[in-house]
């Protein structure tokens, strides 16, 4: 499935696109399960996991096996939620603080981090689901949803003034990682320390 801002790598020649999912949409090209992919060691120059990490159930071997297939000093681009509500369940299964997110790929050298989806839209998601979690049945949380989303959606409008501001991904709906392959993982302490504030390029 095509995530969100990628359209540009589709629509560039010189870049080849290999896109990947568990389930068929048009748009996939290999339907594989991140934790074996189906390629040669080596093989890609960059991967880009948007919005995929959460459900994947054992996040680490997911991790290596990009990992494996990445070429040496290859990118990885990562989203991951961070206070975001339950999606896509029951296959929805963790969440990362920004800190927790670099050390689960600090087999990477961090090149920019920080929120991609700020605290304001944040608290207008937490907004939606406690009005749907008023509802009696399906249809009557859908039409509170609804009633929701037209009290909450302005407010979102603050994340552009927000978003890269020193607390925005302690709030974050979700943060995301930029980086680099190294040759061997950094240590915990080397990312608990890290100065991300100076990466956060939202």
């Amino acid at each position: 499935m095509v995530g969100n801002g990628v359209d540009v790598l589709y629509a560039t020649p010189a870049i080849k696109v290999v896109s990947v999912d568990i389930d068929y949409f048009s748009t996939v090209d290999v339907i594989a399960d991140a934790h074996n992919l189906p390629f040669k060691t080596n093989f890609f120059d960059a991967i880009i996991y948007q919005a995929v990490l959460e459900h994947v159930i054992d996040s680490r071997r997911g991790v290596s096996e990009a990992c494996r297939v990445m070429r040496p000093q290859g990118l990885i681009y990562s989203e991951i939620p961070f206070m975001q509500q339950v999606h896509n369940k029951p296959y929805n299964f963790s969440r990362y603080t920004l800190v927790g997110h670099a050390c689960h790929l600090r087999s990477f050298q961090p090149l920019a981090c920080g929120t991609v989806v700020g605290p304001a839209s944040t608290f207008a998601w937490s907004f939606l689901y406690l009005l749907m979690s008023l509802g009696c049945d399906k249809k009557s949380s859908a039409y509170l949803g609804i009633l929701a989303n037209f009290l909450a959606f302005p407010i979102t409008f603050l994340d552009f003034w927000l978003n890269g501001r020193h607390l925005s991904a302690d709030s974050a709906g979700g943060t995301f990682f930029l980086g680099t392959l190294l040759d061997r993982p950094q240590s915990i302490d080397y990312i608990i320390n890290y100065d991300f504030s100076s990466n956060d390029q939202d």
